[in-house]
């Protein structure tokens, strides 16, 4: 992985613990990935979690090293954890109030 990329929203240190071989240090990475896509997710900021998102399934979860796609796909579970239960049927403006939808959930 090349570090002169720009990674971000992720910080240098996060990146660090990324590509780390110990278990514990890329599970801190995590907790701090999760922390800011529920940032992201109360200020409205779609974009950086979309571009959080790009990062770490295109330069971690994609790479070569064993220890960064490891960090990769802990991080993308992070995101998920981080954004909730979404109700995409809310998102598009479909009446939920209906009892049929109720069962879709």
């Amino acid at each position: 992985m090349n570090t002169e990329k720009d990674l971000s929203p992720l910080t240098p240190t996060i990146v660090r613990s990324l590509n780390d071989k110990m278990y514990e240090k890329r599970k801190v990475a995590a907790l701090e990935i999760e922390k800011l896509v529920r940032e992201f997710v109360s200020q409205n900021n779609a974009p950086l979690v979309k571009c959080l998102i790009q990062v770490l399934s295109q330069e971690f979860a994609l790479s070569l090293q064993p220890h960064s796609r490891k960090g990769g796909l802990i991080g993308l579970a992070a995101c998920a954890i981080g954004l909730g239960k979404v109700r995409p049927l809310d998102t598009v403006g479909v009446d939920v109030s209906c009892p049929v939808m109720f069962a879709l959930y």
